[in-house]
């Protein structure tokens, strides 16, 4: 995507987008208070890229399946999480279209920051429908105002490259970062609706701008109190549309009758 700074690779050459594992594991701290798991759950991280989400859901699983379509970021995250000392932790490489488990093996399924990238949607929510036990739960994420922030950053960047007559240096995003889907908040409930989901709860990730595309870091998850006044804010209906993502807690349909 245009206007974010240059992905930065980790020595295995694994293209971050947005920072790295450190940064990325900062913003998961969110998720478990929001998706709130026993410890006995087996969970099935779909799209778990270098796997922040299994580090910031330490000790709340039983066990968890980590599940991405590259293999550079598998191997980054198998390697990361184990100096993390997780042990409940497994690694597969398969496309999440097509999910190589048995139906009903997971109690949940963690798709966040996936929707967008990918072709088929439905296709795979239909597939995580299938793997997860009946009643189970996904937590999924689309974005907000995120791309908004990255075009804006875009027109900025091709402004200043115009105005000082230089050569546009364009962002070096790997395949697997660009988003392929922009849909409204309804239409993206409606795509969950349609993969086999409902939607119990709802709230934005953070109404920050995503400042972690310039290099800040996202002091407002680091900070208890400010962390908290923002949760509150980004769960009012007529504010959490301007938060940069939207985290939905979900169950699994019944069957039709």
């Amino acid at each position: 995507m245009s206007g974010a700074p240059e992905a930065r690779r980790s020595e295995d050459g694994v293209s971050f987008r947005g920072g790295g594992f450190e940064g990325k594991l900062v913003a998961s701290r969110i998720l478990p208070g929001f998706f709130r798991l026993r410890g006995v759950e087996r969970v099935l991280n779909l799209g778990c890229g270098e796997g922040p989400q299994a580090a910031a859901f330490r000790g709340r699983y039983g066990a968890m399946v980590c599940a991405d379509l590259d293999e550079g970021r598998l191997r980054f995250a198998r390697r990361r999480l184990g100096e993390e000392g997780l042990r409940a932790v497994t690694f597969l490489r398969c496309d999440a279209g097509a999910l190589p488990f048995p139906s009903g093996s997971f109690d949940a399924v963690l798709a966040v920051d996936l929707l967008e990238h990918l072709p088929d949607p439905e296709g795979a929510l239909r597939e995580c429908a299938r793997v997860l036990r009946p009643e189970g739960r996904l937590l999924a994420s689309f974005p907000l105002l995120f791309d908004f922030f990255d075009d804006a950053l875009g027109v900025a960047a091709a402004l200043r490259a115009r105005l000082l007559r230089r050569e546009r240096r364009k962002a070096t995003v790997a395949v697997w970062d660009r988003h392929n889907q922009r849909r409204s908040p309804r239409g993206w409930v409606a795509t969950l609706s349609r993969g086999g989901f409902r939607v119990e709860r709802m709230r934005a990730s953070t109404l920050f701008p995503p400042l972690q595309l310039l290099g800040v870091r996202r002091f407002w998850i680091e900070i208890g109190a400010i962390r908290r006044i923002d949760a509150g804010l980004c769960s009012i209906p007529g504010l959490r549309r301007l938060g940069q993502a939207m985290l939905l807690d979900c169950r699994k349909s019944p069957p039709a009758t």
